[in-house]
């Protein structure tokens, strides 16, 4: 380990003035993650809603609904998505 830090942290995905990621933070996510990104973002503009997590298993083939909260786990960390525990489609998008 370095004397000043983790050597193995990961930082945080730049962010643009507005607190959104910035665009090579977009780059960095794996196909997948950008895949569950983009279908969260598409049934947004579709139905007004977000997708439950089983919607989103059913999408990507994800039987876990575990499995499914890792990748949105992944997503709130980077801030491309906001959770709001309790709530059926509690997916938010932020704004930008």
């Amino acid at each position: 380990m370095s004397p000043g830090g983790n050597s193995g942290a990961r930082s945080a995905p730049r962010r643009s003035r507005a607190g959104a990621p910035s665009a090579s933070a977009a780059e960095r996510l794996s196909p997948r993650a950008r895949a569950i990104l983009d279908f969260i973002r598409g049934t947004q503009r579709r139905l007004g809603a977000p997708p439950t997590v089983r919607e989103i298993g059913v999408r990507f083939g994800i039987r876990s609904t575990n499995g499914v909260q890792y990748h949105l786990a992944a997503l709130e960390r980077g801030r491309f998505i906001r959770r709001r525990p309790g709530r059926a489609r509690g997916i938010a998008l932020p704004p930008g």
